[in-house]
């Protein structure tokens, strides 16, 4: 089994995949985010608001008994989560192994064994991803890693999601404080470390970023960040899209790629 995880995954799952089966073997990948608990089960943070980001927001019972499933030969029904309604569909889609298949899982929970306890480690590949490097913009000022994250959600969200801008800067917060919580412990797990970064990446999220910002009105509490983030992306010209690859991994969040996101 292959366990990737954090932002970029979905891309970079599929890429996997294209490449496993060049090789001969037959990947399919599982994506964590259908297995979110329902909305009305989904727990409390301490702010009184849903907490998304812990790794008990996941149906982690349902996970673990298709995994076993799966893994003992039998067939499973895979359900998909409808985010904007907040509830799990079962629409048919049946999956059974056969023993050239490679399980492609793919989250941002998918390093913490209480999801994959009935594997064996040996029969586990980790892969840790996100966008690790930190560029200069002169000789005081950074590029923050958390900046790009947090503005690669904020399109990524508003588009296939339906959050908007206030709502990503609400969870941002939990966000955070899930992976201090339930991924970076993990990290120091995995067999391989891919870093997601792209050098150009800020010229292209300030065509889509910047007018998103604009929607936070001055009485918000999150005027001053979004603000921040617009001033920090008029440090960039705008990149025209048309050139990017559309297998590149920022079109997981931009769009118009070849691969689901």
């Amino acid at each position: 089994m292959l366990v990737l995880q954090v932002h970029g995954k979905t891309t970079f799952a599929q890429k996997l995949g294209i490449q496993l089966r060049l090789t001969g073997f037959n990947p399919i990948t599982i994506t964590m985010d259908n297995y979110f608990k329902e909305r009305k089960d989904t727990p409390i943070g301490e702010d009184g608001k849903y907490n998304f980001e812990c790794v008990e927001a996941l149906d982690i019972n349902l996970f673990n008994t298709q995994i076993k499933d799966l893994v003992d030969g039998k067939s499973v029904e895979l359900p998909e989560f409808d985010f904007v309604n907040g509830t799990k569909k079962f629409n048919g889609k049946m999956l059974t192994l056969s023993d050239r298949d490679i399980l492609i899982v793919e989250g941002i929970h998918a390093l913490n064994p209480i999801l994959t306890e009935f594997t064996p480690d040996e029969n586990k590949y980790k892969i840790y991803i996100a966008p690790i490097a930190t560029l200069n913009i002169d000789g005081y000022t950074k590029i923050s890693s958390s900046d790009t994250r947090l503005l690669r959600r904020m399109v990524r969200d508003y588009s296939t999601r339906g959050n908007s801008v206030e709502k990503t800067f609400e969870l941002w917060n939990n966000v955070k404080r899930g992976e201090e919580q339930y991924i970076f412990p993990f990290v120091n797990s995995v067999d391989y470390i891919y870093n997601s970064s792209l050098i150009y990446e800020p010229s292209v999220m300030k065509i889509f970023a910047q007018p998103l910002l604009l929607q936070v009105d001055n009485t918000s509490q999150y005027y001053s960040e979004s603000r921040r983030l617009y001033e920090y992306l008029n440090n960039f010209l705008p990149m025209e899209t048309g050139n990017i690859p559309i297998n590149s991994i920022i079109r997981e969040f931009i769009g118009n790629g070849c691969f689901y996101r």
